[in-house]
């Protein structure tokens, strides 16, 4: 990889890296309390604030950032500045008008090691329900959190007492897109409670729904239970195949106008998988593919196209990248390769490659 940036370029790279950075920093610290976030109630402490704030949601923000660093200013204000404007007071009724929690009636039951049951968000605890926002001209990342003031519950599938799958409102939100984009046969990796199938069943436009699992007992658990309140099954198809292993053969085998994919968890196990299947596209080029938290995921390789960039200045070459032990390890050193034949003299070069468009054309090589 060359880069033969002009003077003024340089502290336009350096400032994208100290972007970088900040965006790592914040969401480790958020992602390290909304893991335990029922442990810390915001709820007295809200309730006497409250008449004195702005706004609930600023009030709420700024709660937050104290709360998850309670002896650091900095990061405190570091918080506050992404947290602002992005926290949002939620109504329970919305989510439980939505059509797949007003039609299937759900029993807790169990089916081998998966279990059917409810959790709930107490009164004020914050998860995440949108995905991330990212500024166009300086990758600045934004977490939209969410709270309510009463509980509300909502359907999950358990292995032990780990949540494997659920439908909260960071599911209706991250599928909402995908949901309006899907259109005549639609192949779906993921089963989950079938959200998904049961959203896209319902339109006109989606003719087909093939939906790809490999899980012999959670197909059990939907076939028995669920699909039969599904008003529109008849679309629905579920073929049990692992996604993951055989992505490329699933999408061969039904040659569908959309691909929606939701196999993975979080970033963390998803990333490898993405980026994987990113390299299968160009062999369909009659379907239009889209990934569960798609914006998050391209941001994580952003932040690593950037280290990347930052890794060249300081002088590191192709050796560097030769040893690589993990999945993150293969993706620096995959990346790096991709980048390689490329030369950056102007930071619009950079600028082009950081795009969610440059991206993928990057991942699709």
């Amino acid at each position: 990889m060359k880069i033969n940036l002009p003077p003024d370029s340089l502290p336009k790279l350096k400032k994208l890296i100290s972007v970088k950075d900040e965006n790592i920093l914040v969401s480790e610290l958020l992602l390290r309390y909304l893991l335990n976030s029922e442990k810390y109630p915001l709820k007295v402490e809200f309730k006497r604030r409250s008449a004195n704030a702005s706004t609930k949601e600023q009030l709420y923000a700024a709660m937050l950032a104290k709360k998850i660093s309670p002896k650091h200013r900095g990061k405190q204000d570091v918080l506050l500045r992404h947290l602002n404007g992005r926290c949002a007071l939620l109504d329970g009724d919305y989510y439980r008008d939505n059509p797949f929690f007003k039609t299937i009636n759900i029993s807790e039951l169990s089916i081998g090691k998966w279990r059917l049951a409810f959790d709930r968000y107490e009164p004020y605890q914050a998860f995440a329900f949108r995905d991330i926002d990212v500024s166009s001209q300086g990758y600045e990342e934004k977490t939209h959190l969410g709270f309510f003031e009463e509980p509300f519950s909502f359907p999950v599938i358990m292995q032990e007492d780990r949540v494997w799958m659920s439908v909260t409102p960071h599911e209706i939100e991250t599928m909402r897109q995908a949901v309006i984009e899907a259109r005549g046969v639609v192949a779906v990796m993921g089963l989950g409670l079938g959200y998904y199938p049961y959203m896209i069943a319902q339109k006109e436009a989606v003719k087909k729904v093939i939906v790809f699992e490999k899980d012999t007992e959670v197909i059990s658990l939907f076939t028995q239970h669920l699909l039969s309140q599904f008003p529109n099954r008849a679309k629905i198809i579920i073929i049990e195949a692992d996604a993951v292993k055989d992505f490329a053969k699933c999408v061969q085998q039904t040659y569908p106008n959309y691909v929606f994919t939701d196999v993975w968890q979080g970033v963390d196990d998803g990333l490898p998988l993405f980026v994987e299947m990113k390299k299968e596209e160009k062999r369909f080029p009659g379907a239009r593919f889209r990934y569960w938290i798609e914006k998050s995921l391209l941001a994580m390789v952003r932040r690593i196209i950037i280290t990347i960039f930052e890794e060249a200045i300081e002088g590191f070459t192709s050796e560097d990248y030769e040893n690589a032990d993990t999945a993150l390890d293969v993706i620096f050193r995959d990346l790096f390769n991709k980048l390689g034949n490329a030369k950056f003299s102007s930071f619009d070069d950079i600028l082009n490659v950081l795009t969610d468009e440059g991206i993928s054309a990057l991942l699709s090589r």
